[in-house]
């Protein structure tokens, strides 16, 4: 599942899906968020991008971030 909210600043949207989606039947809906749910005022966490990167980019992602850990560990 691949859920987001965004702030539009055009009238069309784009939408890359999961390669575990092609093929199926899947729902697409756009509706208003209340101004409740405030804005996020920082850059996304690698673990928020869950559903919108390929296994294989999220694979080498975090054999990067692994890489890097052991890197500064040294």
């Amino acid at each position: 599942m691949v859920r987001t909210i965004l702030k539009t600043e055009r009238n069309s949207i784009t939408l890359q899906l999961p390669d575990d989606l092609v093929g199926k039947t899947v729902e697409v809906i756009a509706f208003e968020v209340d101004d409740i749910i405030p804005e996020p005022t920082s850059k996304l966490k690698p673990s928020q991008l869950r559903g919108f990167l390929s296994k294989d980019i999220a694979e080498k992602m975090q054999e990067q971030i692994k890489k890097d850990r052991d890197a500064w560990n040294s």
